[in-house]
């Protein structure tokens, strides 16, 4: 466990399928680190006018987020897809950080 993270748990639970059924399956417990004050960020994101509706921009950054600790956790290991993909989000977040 890494001093310098913040810790977290994200439940997943499925509700309903396309009509609107009951989903049955166990919710998904994910325990994960983040170098960031992920509830902070997710503040911040309210001034943000990306998507006019404010879930949609809630799980655009939470998404965002999570995509960009993987990438930067794996960063220096030898693979081609991830790289070009974090180069991508490298960019990204600089763009998004200066508005």
């Amino acid at each position: 466990m890494d001093k310098k993270a913040y810790s977290y748990k994200l439940t997943l639970e499925g509700l309903t399928n396309p009509q609107g059924e009951k989903i049955e399956n166990e919710p998904l417990n994910l325990n994960f680190q983040n170098h960031d004050d992920l509830f902070k960020i997710l503040e911040l994101s309210k001034s943000k006018t990306i998507f006019k509706n404010s879930n949609d921009t809630t799980e655009f950054f939470l998404g965002l987020k999570l995509l960009s600790e993987v990438l930067l956790r794996n960063r220096n290991e030898q693979n081609s897809l991830t790289d070009e993909l974090y180069e991508v989000v490298a960019e990204f977040m600089k763009k998004l950080k200066g508005r």
